[in-house]
């Protein structure tokens, strides 16, 4: 599976537009460059609002990954809700997110926590 080993939000709130996100993985099986992995940003109702879906490459079981990734937060303000996970292309269908020392994984994603955001 793929695990979620690590992962930090800012403390503050975000006004300059860009919300970092850093991440580390560890692979116990093998992963093609077919599949995604997915940062979601939901507003307080629970809709979408920011996100990025990429492939960041093939791994192999044993391999780790640790990432920093910007989300766009331009005219966004409020508390965003973040979540992590993973899905496989072309059928789309999320793998289950294994996390060590990281709230929650419901429905092959994972909660990584709530930032407040706000139009510099």
């Amino acid at each position: 599976g793929i695990t979620l080993t690590g992962a930090l939000l800012p403390d503050a709130p975000i006004s300059d537009g860009v919300l970092p996100v850093r991440l580390a993985w560890t692979f116990d099986a093998p992963v093609t460059p077919q599949t995604i992995r997915f940062i979601k940003a939901l507003d307080a109702d629970g809709n979408p609002v920011t996100g990025l879906d990429t492939a960041p490459g093939a791994f192999q079981a044993g391999d780790a990954l640790a990432e920093r990734l910007d989300l766009d937060v331009t005219g966004i303000s409020g508390a965003l809700t973040v979540y992590v996970g993973w899905y496989t292309l072309p059928d789309a269908v999320r793998l289950p997110v294994l996390t060590e020392g990281v709230r929650g994984a419901a429905d092959g994603w994972a909660l990584l926590g709530t930032v407040e955001v706000g139009i510099p």
